[in-house]
């Protein structure tokens, strides 16, 4: 969708771009002309987290099979006094190179206070350890030593993943059968390599976000049962190209259930607001993927795949006065809360090879009620 004096539409592929013309100069301007089609910021999304976002964990140790010890951070949902017999959903936080400091904190609170879910910053580097200096550029720096024996070691970066993922399913607030993995930069490299040597603890899905996925890096298990989801910077100088069309490779000979996007002119490190690389629309739009992947797997969402049934759709017939007053029929759903005092966006359908059909028509009463946008059918082969 496009906001204040744009609109978004949903093109056929079979749609040659003359047909496509013609719907822009036609059913763009029957929009603009009805008064009741005003737009405003009234539906603008709130962007949700940031360096200001209050924090609200306490700190957890727990151990690996070797004894490590570690300490984490734990969020629960405000609504903890109601919670489920079997306990709440929880997603295991994985941090990015600096250790679970502030941002994953509030990432976990995040994760508690906006979804409803438990959420766990995890630590995979040890209560007595200490991170060298940062230093990004030097390969052979000890920060890049440091971090190297968890990339270049899956089955050790994966064991240090899998002692977070153990210790949270023992809590009785969390339902074991519902844990997933996020991470973020270094920990959404450690997403890839927990798959990578086939653990499945974090059963309920697995978000990787602005991982390093460098030349070489191995491929995954034969099987991978989490489904994944894979979010990266299109001018991230760590997830090339040709890296994420080796890990869809990947994945798709591990016959996993899989999903990546990649967001226009964004870096590195898009989501850390601590970061002179954060990008606040990719952001919020990684925060809303990684939200319905998350209600989809935890079985939040209930897809019964049937269509609306009643079509709530006025025929609109408007002409192209540019060539001999060629007439079309439209059809346009409003939300009922919509008026001149109350406007909204729109998106305009643009149908598939049969005209504008009932599905179409389906499409956009849909959209209405589901989202409270103006929604128009247009009609690129005309009524004559």
């Amino acid at each position: 969708y496009f906001w204040s004096d744009q609109l978004a539409y949903l093109p056929s592929p079979q749609s040659s771009t003359k047909e496509t013309m013609r719907f822009g100069v036609l059913a763009l301007s029957i929009l603009f002309t009805s008064t009741a089609l005003l737009f405003g910021h009234c539906c603008a999304r709130e962007v949700i987290g940031g360096p200001e976002y209050p924090i609200d964990v306490t700190a957890q140790n727990y151990t690996d099979d070797e004894g490590t010890l570690f300490q984490g951070f734990l969020s629960i949902p405000n609504n903890s006094g109601s919670a489920p017999d079997d306990g709440f959903p929880a997603v295991v936080i994985l941090h990015d190179s600096s250790g679970a400091d502030r941002y994953e904190q509030q990432r976990a609170t995040m994760i508690a206070q906006e979804l409803g879910y438990v959420g766990f910053a995890a630590d995979m580097y040890g209560v007595f350890t200490q991170v060298p200096a940062t230093n990004f550029f030097n390969p052979q720096s000890e920060y890049q030593i440091f971090l190297r024996q968890y990339t270049s070691n899956q089955t050790f970066f994966a064991k240090r993943i899998r002692a977070a993922v153990d210790f949270v399913k023992t809590l009785d607030v969390v339902d074991s059968k519902r844990v997933a993995l996020v991470g973020y930069c270094f920990g959404g490299t450690g997403v890839i390599q927990y798959l990578n040597v086939g653990e499945n603890g974090a059963s309920a899905g697995a978000v990787s976000i602005h991982p390093s996925l460098p030349p070489g890096t191995p491929g995954l298990a034969a099987n991978i049962t989490p489904p994944v989801l894979v979010l990266t910077g299109g001018k991230d100088f760590l997830t090339s190209p040709m890296s994420m069309i080796a890990l869809e490779g990947n994945l798709n000979g591990a016959q996993a259930t899989w999903e990546t996007t990649r967001y226009a002119g964004v870096n590195h490190a898009w989501t850390n607001w601590f970061n002179p690389s954060y990008d606040e629309a990719a952001d919020s739009r990684s925060w809303q993927s990684m939200a319905s992947f998350l209600d989809s797997q935890f079985s939040e969402t209930d897809y019964n795949n049937e269509p609306p049934t009643a079509i709530s759709v006025q025929g609109v017939t408007y002409t192209d006065k540019s060539d001999n007053n060629f007439s079309f029929q439209g059809y346009l759903s409003v939300p009922e809360d919509v008026c001149k005092e109350n406007p909204a966006p729109a998106v305009v359908i643009i149908h598939d090879m049969d005209g504008p059909t009932l599905y179409e028509k389906q499409r956009a009463t849909h959209i209405a009620d589901e989202t409270g946008y103006i929604t128009f059918v247009a009609d690129i082969f005309g009524s004559d």
